[in-house]
């Protein structure tokens, strides 16, 4: 990040402008853009307008009592705590070079005690405490549901396919539509946004082909891919944990269909952790690698 200590900004006569330029005073696009998207989110459900329209007021008004229930409001809409730390983070570096900022009569128009507003950071504690899987054991469900009297058995095995191809949760599947599923050059693309942030796989054009199978009207292209719930997901895993006889300490859920490609996806990249962060979209490198350390543990230890 570039040195902002002593910045004065003579046009700037609005907030909005003065978010824009500490956005554009970051090296990073990236983080520019991430940071963006936090700060857009705080503005408009702290304060209840659009981030063109916020003033030096809004932020001069801010409590500590504010930044914690914001802090809260993040964990209840389900966000990951190394997500939140960031969405905080973000937000105390604005507070900050909010602070420098001068106007041509040399009022500083922010006056934000950003000690007094600072949350403590979230404990990042492991988050996969679902069970493991093998490839080949999906495969025995899948053969299993192929070649039984199951309802709507295409999409319940085309499901599982998928959920451990891509790693997306299960609400993501869950609200897939064909909208979502697009070409980008020579490979199809599964493009899903759950709570604010997208993630991008690309698939063969196999298992493109499997997904526009289950396409019932081909003019609607807000149709659900799979016509599966979260519930209806769960139960048919109840169901494979009851015919396959696994036992629940093994603690089998859908959430292990997303450890499965998270390992898969480290071990194809000839165990690369960075490519299997990308493939889920996790936040934090931390976060990818507690779904592989059991995994690796296991299988190198000096008794094998």
């Amino acid at each position: 990040m570039m040195d902002m200590t002593n910045v004065v900004e003579l046009k700037s006569k609005t907030a909005y402008e003065d978010i824009l330029l500490f956005l554009d005073g970051l090296e990073a696009e990236a983080t520019a853009t991430r940071y963006g998207k936090a700060i857009e989110r705080f503005v408009e459900k702290q304060f209840k307008v659009s981030l063109q329209f916020v003033q030096a007021r809004h932020f001069n008004s801010l409590t500590y009592t504010d930044m914690y229930k914001y802090r809260n409001y993040l964990r209840k809409q389900g966000f990951a705590a190394s997500t939140i730390n960031n969405e905080m983070t973000a937000l105390f570096n604005l507070f900050k070079e909010l602070n420098k900022i001068q106007r041509e009569n040399g009022v500083h128009p922010y006056q934000l005690n950003v000690d007094q507003l600072r949350t403590k950071s979230l404990k990042i504690v492991e988050t996969n405490s679902s069970g493991d899987l093998t490839w080949e054991e999906v495969d025995e469900w899948i053969d299993y549901i192929k070649h039984s009297e199951m309802a709507n058995k295409e999409s319940k095995w085309i499901f599982l396919h998928i959920a451990r191809l891509t790693g997306l949760r299960k609400e993501s599947l869950a609200q897939l539509t064909y909208r979502d599923l697009r070409r980008s050059g020579s490979v199809w693309q599964i493009v899903s946004t759950l709570k604010g942030k997208t993630t991008t796989i690309s698939i063969n054009d196999e298992d493109a082909e499997l997904l526009f199978s289950l396409w019932k009207d081909k003019d609607n292209k807000d149709e659900k891919i799979l016509k599966m719930s979260t519930k209806t997901m769960e139960r048919l895993l109840n169901d494979i944990k009851r015919i396959f006889e696994i036992p629940e300490e093994r603690n089998i859920t859908i959430h292990s269909l997303r450890g499965l490609s998270i390992y898969e996806a480290y071990l194809a990249s000839g165990k690369d952790i960075l490519v299997a962060q990308k493939h889920v979209n996790h936040s934090s490198i931390e976060t990818t690698y507690n779904y592989i350390k059991n995994r690796e543990g296991a299988i190198n230890q000096p008794t094998l």
